[in-house]
């Protein structure tokens, strides 16, 4: 399930690369600083919400390490978010990370 929704928002940015550059620039930062960006500090809460309750799922079917279901989520958060730099189709070089390489290492990271 966990890497499904990694697929997914990799796929999504894909295609409002916009977007994602906007994430890469917000989701870095503190967003204290930059109230008009609230609501992305919204957004980015939800998605740690459901990396972290697809990472507890996991848990509990003993396919997932333990530990704090939210701190893995934002390691996953990170490492996908990295993968915009070396994406080779948001990048449009052929050497990069393609995504069947990134849930690898994902599921590397934090696979039982």
């Amino acid at each position: 399930k966990l890497l499904t929704i990694c697929a997914r928002l990799v796929e999504f940015y894909r295609t409002c690369p916009y977007y994602c550059r906007l994430s890469m620039r917000v989701f870095t930062v503190n967003l204290e600083v930059l109230p008009e960006f609230e609501w992305l500090q919204e957004r980015r809460e939800t998605a740690m919400q459901v990396y972290g309750s697809a990472i507890e799922q996991g848990q509990r079917e003993g396919e997932l390490r333990p530990g704090d279901p939210i701190m893995l989520a934002g390691m996953v958060a990170a490492m996908v978010t990295a993968h915009h730099l070396m994406d080779p189709v948001l990048t449009g070089q052929s050497a990069g990370i393609d995504l069947d390489q990134l849930l690898e290492m994902i599921g590397n990271a934090i696979g039982g």
